[in-house]
């Protein structure tokens, strides 16, 4: 008794992002990131070598969350050692060491 029957057009809220993103397996803040990343990547490879940079320098990053997803650098103590407690509180797909074109 309780069969939907398919109606013949998509309703406008069925094709948001959101739902591409659910089918992808992703989620928008990811997909945002990796955006992020991506158009960080073409500046460096605008140069020579820049793709050899792009591995180094992005190891060292991360992505930031809603609203902005700017691109910053890992907080260092004062011996240029990486904050591990601040590293550990971020998603795999803010950091930028899991976009160096060795891993793509």
């Amino acid at each position: 008794m309780n069969k939907k029957k398919k109606i013949g057009f998509t309703m406008p809220h069925m094709k948001s992002p959101v739902n591409k993103f659910a089918e992808k397996g992703i989620t928008p803040s990811e997909y945002l990131s990796r955006r992020a990343i991506e158009k960080e990547k073409d500046l460096y490879l605008q140069k020579p070598d820049g793709e050899d940079e792009f591995n180094n320098e992005i190891t060292r990053k991360y992505v930031t969350e809603y609203p902005d997803y700017e691109i910053k650098i890992l907080p260092t103590d004062d011996g240029e050692v990486i904050d591990e407690d601040f590293k550990s509180s971020l998603k795999p797909y803010q950091l930028g060491e899991n976009y160096t074109t060795n891993n793509r």
